[in-house]
């Protein structure tokens, strides 16, 4: 087990506990088991804080990834605003769009389709020119509020980008 590899290291210790928490959080939200994906996200919040910021927003984010995925989306709105803020404040760009991201579908599946649409405008300004496959949810996003809106032109043009950015996690 890493854990008893590390054990008693002065001065790394809750670092390294608090890194491989993180990466079992994360790992447990991309196989969609929500309570160890917050069960190791809490863990890493304790060890991290205030030793590793990058470490301590992923934590974060996986534990708003997780209450959004278990449907508490109070919880999961709260934890992604601080994403947003922490990361912000640090310069992590990747981060304020995966919170942007997590924020725009809540607002979405809240009815709150002007805001909604609005978060995920800014994460394709965020993404830049070369966005990563990842900013096909802020595109599909995009066409299911125009195709609500009956703006089918708009939904249509949104949804082939979102397809061929979401294409590139095949290729």
């Amino acid at each position: 087990k890493a854990e008893s590899a590390i054990r008693g290291r002065e001065g790394t210790e809750r670092l390294l506990l608090g890194q491989i928490a993180t990466a079992r959080s994360t790992l447990k939200i991309s196989q969609y088991r929500i309570d160890e994906a917050k069960r190791h996200s809490l863990r890493a919040l304790e060890y991290l804080e205030p030793y590793d910021v990058a470490f301590s927003v992923a934590a974060l984010w996986n534990m708003g990834i997780a209450h959004h995925l278990a449907g508490e989306e109070a919880e999961a709105k709260q934890l992604l605003e601080q994403v947003l803020s922490v990361s912000h404040a640090s310069g992590n760009v990747n981060f304020q769009i995966l919170a942007e991201l997590g924020l725009g579908e809540i607002q979405e599946s809240d009815n709150q389709l002007f805001n909604a649409e609005e978060t995920f405008r800014r994460v394709l300004a965020l993404a830049g020119e070369h966005p990563q496959p990842n900013i096909c949810v802020a595109y599909q996003g995009l066409a299911r509020i125009h195709y609500e809106w009956n703006d089918l032109d708009e939904a249509t043009l949104f949804a082939e980008r979102g397809l061929s950015l979401a294409r590139q996690y095949d290729g």
